[in-house]
């Protein structure tokens, strides 16, 4: 039932606004804070509960349907040794989980340039597991 209720939100059409601005690369992307606020209203419209958990140095995000329990998860490989640069990665993980599970654009596309080796066009690497 969980592909159901997906598919119910994918038809209103979400887009969240890319509300924050990467300096370096010159690029803007979607805050996990406007991420949620997009996703959560209609996640929970339609019976789903959205949770994240560190697990074996991933990041795994889950959305569970509440009626049934199925559920679908993304995970994202997270690892460093400073605790900052954890959280940050953590957030990171999070912003891209959820744009997975939800089929949203949360970056602007490098249109494949980071994967073919083209890394001076390369606007940010996405690694999934």
């Amino acid at each position: 039932m969980i592909y159901a209720k997906l598919l119910e939100i994918q038809k209103i059409g979400v887009n969240a606004e890319k509300d924050g601005k990467n300096p370096h690369f010159k690029s803007n992307y979607v805050t996990l804070d406007n991420l949620l606020n997009t996703i959560l209203p209609l996640a929970t419209a339609n019976g789903l509960a959205i949770t994240s958990f560190v697990e074996n140095d991933k990041l795994v995000t889950k959305v569970v349907d509440t009626e049934d329990e199925s559920s679908i998860e993304s995970r994202f490989s997270i690892y460093h040794e400073d605790p900052q640069k954890i959280g940050s990665a953590i957030t990171y993980a999070k912003r891209y989980n959820l744009g997975a599970i939800f089929n949203l654009v949360t970056e602007v596309d490098d249109d494949g340039n980071f994967s073919s080796g083209e890394t001076t066009k390369c606007i940010t690497h996405l690694k999934t597991i």
